[in-house]
Formats: C-alpha cells, sequence, structure tokens
C-alpha cells in the first residue's frame, strides 16, 4: 500500500475496516499543536546542564526553572482548558482543536454503530502520548447531548478515581427499561502513555486523577518573577515567548560557557521546596533522561506499554497514526515490532509530504523496504481524490521558498488559459513583483515583506480559495486535525 497510489478507493478499504476490524488510533503532540508546545530539545538541554562545569546547585537551580518553563508551555495551560476559562493569549486556538477533538469523537462513533457486536466489541482505543485534557474536554462536550458512548480512562472511583491499567477491556451496554433489549453502546479507551496533566501522586502511592489544577496558575506566577528581574522589556501578555527566549539564550550561554558569572540569574531563581515537591507529584513523562520521578509511574507505563503491544499483535486489527513523529525511541521500537504483525494494518497520516521521508528513516525503511501493511497518506495523495477540495488545509511558503519557485510561477503566468481568466493589469503586476523577488539576498526577503504582496495578489488569492493548480507554488498543502476528520468522513459524489 503505497501513498503514491493511495486513492478514494483505499480510503473505502480504510472507512470499512473502521466498522469491522479491532480499531486502534495513536495520536501525537502533532493534534494538539499547536496550543501545547513539544520542546524536543528540553531533554538534551537539561542533560547538558547536568554535564556542565557548574555547580551542583547552580545546575539544580537551571533544571528547576526549566522544568518549571516546560511545564508552563506544555501542560499549565490545562488549567484554562478544564475550567473554561478561554485562553487569553489564544482563545479562538483552544475552541478550534477542542472542535476537531469533539469532530473525531463523533466521526469513530458513527463508524462504530455500524459494527456488529457479536463479531468485534464496540470498543477503540487512543492512544496518545500527549498529557493535555483535549480528549477528556472534548468527551464532556459531547456527552452533553449524546449520552450513548462511554469514555474508559483506566480509572475507577467516584470521589476519589484512581488510575489502574487493569481497568480497560470493559464493555458497557443499553438494555431498555424493561431489558427487553440489549444494545451493547461504543466504548473508547483512552491510553495516555505519557501520563496526564491531572494525575497525581497522592499519600498511599497511587496514580489519582486530581482536577484541581488552580496550583497551575502558581507557576506562571513564578515565572512572571523570574522573568520580570532578568528582562526589562518583559510583558506577562507575552510569557510564552519571553520563556522560548530565555530557554534559548540559556541553551546558547551554556554552549558559550557565561552562565557562571551570571549572580544576578541564579538570584532571581526562587522556585520553593513546596512547588518543587508539587511538580515532582505530576504524573508525566518529564523531558530529562531520569523520565521517571518514581517506580509507581514507571510500572504503569510499561503497563500500558505492554497493553499496546498485545493490543497491536491482535488479529484482524487497524493502527491509524495521526500527528505522532516516531521521534521517541522506546515508542518506536515497540511499534516497529508491532508492524510485523501481518493482521495489523497501519495507515500514518502525514501532515505534509516531507514528513513520510522523515518517518521512514525513523523507522528505518525505504519506498522499496517498506512492509505492505504500512501505507502514508500524505497531502500529495489526498490531492489526486476526485472531490479533493475543502479537504486539506494550506500553509503559506515562506519567502525564499516562493523564491525557489519563481521560474515555475513565471510560465503559469504565461499559460494562454490564465491569460483568459484573469486581467493583465493583474498578471503584469504578479510577474514584476516575482521577477524581484527572483534578484532579492534570502537574507533580506523576510524584512522586505514582498513575500507578503505576493500573497495578496489576486491571482494567488483566488488559487488559494479555489485548490487550483499552481496553488502548491504559494501554499504548501497539510493534512491538519481538521484535514484528518475531512478524510475519515470523506465520500465520494
Amino acid at each position: 500500500m503505497d501513498d503514491l497510489n493511495f486513492s478514494e478507493h483505499d480510503l473505502k478499504i480504510l472507512q470499512d475496516l473502521l466498522v469491522s476490524k479491532n480499531v486502534n488510533f495513536l495520536l501525537g503532540a502533532g493534534a494538539s499543536a499547536p496550543y501545547f508546545s513539544a520542546l524536543n530539545n528540553m531533554e538534551n538541554l537539561i542533560t547538558d546542564i547536568g554535564s556542565s562545569n557548574l555547580s551542583n546547585s547552580e545546575k539544580n537551580q537551571l533544571k528547576d526553572l526549566l522544568i518549571l518553563f516546560f511545564l508552563i508551555l506544555s501542560v499549565c495551560d490545562n488549567y484554562s482548558l478544564i475550567s473554561q476559562k478561554e485562553d487569553k493569549v489564544n482563545p479562538p486556538l483552544m475552541s478550534s482543536i477542542l472542535k476537531q477533538y469533539t469532530s473525531l469523537i463523533n466521526i469513530v462513533s458513527n463508524y462504530m454503530f455500524l459494527r456488529n457486536s457479536k463479531i468485534n466489541p464496540i470498543r477503540v482505543n487512543v492512544f496518545t502520548t500527549n498529557y493535555d485534557l483535549f480528549l477528556e474536554k472534548a468527551f464532556d462536550l459531547y456527552l452533553e447531548k449524546n449520552n450513548r458512548i462511554s469514555l474508559n480512562d483506566g480509572a475507577e472511583g467516584y470521589f476519589r478515581r484512581y488510575i489502574d491499567s487493569d481497568n480497560y477491556n470493559k464493555t458497557t451496554a443499553h438494555s431498555g427499561l424493561y431489558d427487553n433489549y440489549y444494545m451493547e453502546t461504543p466504548t473508547f479507551n483512552l491510553i495516555k502513555l505519557h501520563g496526564s496533566a491531572n494525575w497525581s501522586l497522592d499519600s498511599s502511592n497511587k496514580i489519582l486523577i486530581d482536577n484541581d489544577l488552580d496550583y497551575f496558575e502558581e507557576y506562571k506566577k513564578l515565572a512572571h518573577d523570574i522573568l520580570n528581574e532578568n528582562y526589562d522589556d518583559y510583558s506577562e501578555e507575552k510569557q510564552r515567548d519571553y520563556i522560548k527566549k530565555s530557554i534559548t539564550e540559556i541553551e546558547q550561554r551554556l554552549d558559550g560557557d557565561t552562565l557562571r558569572d551570571d549572580k544576578s540569574l541564579f538570584e532571581s531563581i526562587k522556585i520553593d521546596e513546596k512547588h518543587i515537591e508539587k511538580m515532582n507529584k505530576i504524573q508525566i513523562v518529564m523531558p530529562t533522561k531520569d523520565k521517571f520521578k518514581n517506580t509507581v509511574f514507571s510500572n504503569h507505563y510499561y503497563s500500558m506499554i505492554r497493553y499496546m503491544k498485545e493490543t497491536l499483535e491482535k488479529k484482524d486489527s487497524v493502527l491509524v497514526v495521526f500527528g505522532f513523529s516516531f521521534y521517541d525511541e522506546h515508542l518506536r521500537t515497540e511499534l516497529k515490532r508491532a508492524f510485523t504483525n501481518p493482521g495489523l494494518l497501519i495507515y500514518i497520516v502525514c501532515y505534509k509530504d516531507t514528513v513520510k521521508e522523515n518517518i521512514l528513516s525513523l523507522l528505518d525503511y525505504t519506498d522499496s523496504t517498506l512492509p505492505i501493511n504500512i501505507s502514508f497518506i500524505t497531502p500529495s495523495s489526498v490531492r489526486l481524490f476526485s472531490n479533493h477540495n475543502g479537504i486539506l488545509e494550506y500553509e503559506a511558503l515562506y519567502g525564499e521558498e516562493i523564491k525557489r519557485n519563481c521560474s515555475d510561477i513565471i510560465e503559469l503566468l504565461s499559460q494562454k488559459e490564465l491569460n483568459k481568466e484573469y486581467s493583465e493589469e493583474n498578471i503584469k503586476s504578479l510577474r514584476g513583483i516575482v521577477e524581484e523577488l527572483a534578484y532579492l539576498e534570502d537574507t533580506t526577503i523576510e524584512d522586505s515583506g514582498i513575500a507578503k504582496t505576493i500573497l495578496e495578489n489576486p491571482i494567488v488569492q483566488h488559487l488559494y480559495s479555489t485548490e487550483q493548480e499552481g496553488i502548491e507554488l504559494f501554499y504548501s498543502p497539510v493534512i491538519s486535525f481538521k484535514s484528518f476528520n475531512n478524510i475519515l468522513k470523506y465520500r465520494r459524489y
């Protein structure tokens, strides 16, 4: 199943599999991006600090600061998510991502309602490496109007809900008021492989679901005080930007060995033991070589990996991967082992065409050695659908990328068909700007604003709105979360 041949017929097969097979989804950071940051370089930076010539006290201070920054960028905004408080920085973003998670639940539920429970349980496994609570919040919203599905997050209890890997493989059903029928209801097993923002270690050494996340706001106040002392132009509204700036500066100064002399930085890092202890109790995979702060979470992590492995080794199974980069070495190893199961069909959805090559390299495959049960769904393959308009989304290319397409753009503007469709004035204007771009140095392109002028040209705007041939010279097609949902519910007209 090569993505070059992934067609509407192949998609129809996938949609049939979602009804008839043991269904599994693997969602990575791309599903919740860009609301939460992945910070892939954080682990290496913390490791480098540990091997630097700073004093032990300074090393610990910097590690605590970076963990605080990591939590703010990747975890703390879950407080806004579950408390239904609009994000002050980017209100529409949280709502739009939540909408796509809710849409995914609806689409998968519709497939499961078509399933015959006598053949397969009406159950789907959703594995995710994300700490965030988008899925849980989406279920809450969905269940307000559609109560004929259930979520199994692996927790049991009422006032105190504890996570236990033994709580999966359950089935729920409706039997009618007088037990006159039996109808199994769709169940979503949510398996959070890297932990969750609302998991905490309680006094009895068990993993507790704790939705009281007010203390996340305290972390932001701590970071505010530290950043305010180190940047004269710091503003609270741009805290995330300043955190990223600070991380970059720490990385650069660590390489230049100039951190030791910055006494003011270390004096500004005031994180008391109470907050450090609370940070250590959050049950997530931390960006450190010592990923597990306690044996309890370590045991749970490996039991969830084992559950995923055993699930994917079942016959008549399908795995749909979205937003997952395969950079996680341990998970990648386990997944590659599971991919040898001939009874498992794998569909890897790529955000961009180039993502496929990255994943092939990480899995140590090539086009010629790719197992027959693995298929890549790329933007290029979707653009071959007869009714592809409206499925994909498009990202504007950078100025340097448009510059590389200058000769192709000039060729496009020379076509007779284009002369019939657009005014001579607009064609002449776009040609002039593109010719000007061709002679600019790459380093000056972004500051010149010429790319913005090109993208605002009426011809380019029309290509964008109609998704006509030639759009790829100015925009890159991507499979966003919305596009992913569009693919799952695609119907050929």
